[in-house]
């Protein structure tokens, strides 16, 4: 919910905005200070301090005051659904928004994070007979859900993964395909240090980071594999022979420009690039054209 203060409305204040559940008291606004001032002037309707004209910080007026019972009603469900809730195991979790991100089915489905991890929120009108074969009406009738005020059916982690598993089989080419060019994608950016995403611009990085995330992507890529019901190890690859395919590679393309400098008249400079090349092939450790030559003891 996202309102403008205007003087003259009333709205809930809460002296800890960022503490959900705490009670709201009903403010009306007099005036808006200024604009970087970030501050309201209200006067408070009820309470022992009825009448109290006073300045507060405009972060602290937390919901229109008409909206105010639903919204405090969808905070304490809320933290029922957190506290009571199963927690959402990391790499599942991860794996489920993967599976979201790779399918682009973000309409309709949202997972929570942070001190929500664990939470869903769903449009289970469209959600529930898509992917669960039941009416949406069915869904509450399990524990910890609940409709909020924008009507959205709010669950526990249960219920996200169980439509996640539902998403990622119905769909399982597309996204098979999709986790095999990513993995493609990592795998070479663990060997070469650079990564390429499709369509997109090439970037360097970290060969450790890059070997990290190629691991937590296979953990990932495992658990869905399992969840579309795909046995199995993941595609077979060979680290030391993408590597000799990287070095080769890399050759191939030291010749090239050592033809083209001596095609562009620049016949020592191709013959010192070839030559720090076979110096390299036979694992010469001689000081590299142009470095310090270390001194010998």
């Amino acid at each position: 919910m996202d309102l403008k203060v205007e003087v003259g409305q009333v709205w809930g204040q809460r002296d800890k905005p960022r503490t959900p559940g705490l009670p709201l008291s009903p403010v009306e606004v007099l005036q808006l200070g200024p604009e970087k001032s970030n501050r309201v002037r209200v006067r408070r309707i009820t309470g022992e301090f009825a009448g109290l004209d006073e300045w507060v910080p405009l972060t602290t007026l937390v919901v229109p005051w008409e909206h105010a019972e639903g919204f405090l009603s969808d905070e304490l469900s809320l933290i029922e659904v957190v506290s009571h809730g199963a927690s959402a195991d990391e790499v599942e979790w991860d794996a489920a928004q993967h599976v979201l991100d790779h399918l682009g089915h973000h309409d309709g489905i949202a997972l929570g994070y942070g001190r929500h991890q664990g939470v869903v929120w769903l449009q289970a009108d469209v959600i529930a007979p898509r992917y669960l074969g039941v009416d949406a009406s069915e869904l509450l009738d399990r524990p910890l859900t609940f409709v909020n005020q924008d009507g959205e059916l709010v669950g526990p982690w249960e219920l996200g993964l169980e439509v996640v598993v539902a998403v990622a089989q119905a769909h399982p080419d597309q996204l098979l395909a999709s986790l095999r060019t990513e993995l493609r994608i990592e795998r070479e950016a663990a060997v070469t240090g650079w990564r390429v995403r499709p369509g997109g611009r090439g970037y360097a990085i970290d060969p450790e980071f890059a070997a990290e995330s190629l691991r937590r992507t296979e953990q990932l890529h495992r658990t869905i594999h399992g969840w579309v019901g795909v046995t199995g190890q993941l595609d077979a690859w060979n680290e030391s022979a993408a590597l000799r395919g990287e070095i080769e590679r890399l050759h191939r393309l030291v010749e090239r420009t050592a033809s083209w400098l001596r095609g562009a008249g620049h016949p020592v400079k191709a013959e010192l690039l070839l030559k720090e090349l076979r110096e390299l092939e036979a694992g010469d450790e001689s000081p590299r054209v142009g470095a310090p030559r270390r001194r010998r003891t």
